[in-house]
Formats: C-alpha cells, sequence, structure tokens
C-alpha cells in the first residue's frame, strides 16, 4: 500500500507542475523505493522530478533514470 501511495503522489506533483511533462516519465515503486525512468527536456525538468521526489514521505531511496533529451 505505502508503495502504491508513493508511486500516486509523485504522479499527482508532477501533474500539477506545468513545468514538468509528466506523460514522459515512468515512475515505480518497490519496497519504498522510487524508481524514475525517463527522458527530461531539460536540467530543469529533471531536477524539479527528483525534488518532487525527495518531498514524499516514506521514500527509502530514488533510483534516477532520467536522461537528458539531446537535441
Amino acid at each position: 500500500v505505502k508503495d502504491t501511495r508513493i508511486s500516486l503522489e509523485l504522479r499527482a506533483k508532477m501533474l500539477t507542475d506545468k513545468d514538468i511533462s509528466e506523460v514522459n516519465f515512468n515512475i515505480t515503486t518497490e519496497n519504498r523505493i522510487l524508481y524514475i525512468v525517463g527522458i527530461a527536456k531539460d536540467e530543469k525538468e529533471l531536477d524539479k522530478v527528483i525534488e518532487h521526489a525527495s518531498n514524499i514521505a516514506g521514500v527509502r531511496k530514488i533510483v534516477n533514470l532520467i536522461k537528458l533529451k539531446t537535441i
């Protein structure tokens, strides 16, 4: 139940942040370890996703598998 709440909370934060295109990211939580996979359009978007993830209660670890979009 905690894993589902963590994933849903991050998804909700990303949906309400106009600087993040949340469709570019997949979120999975297992044993309170948050895995974020995706492509960020720039460093600002990547930082905001990680910042939102860092502010979720109960997260033991964040595994950042986000790549920056290359032109």
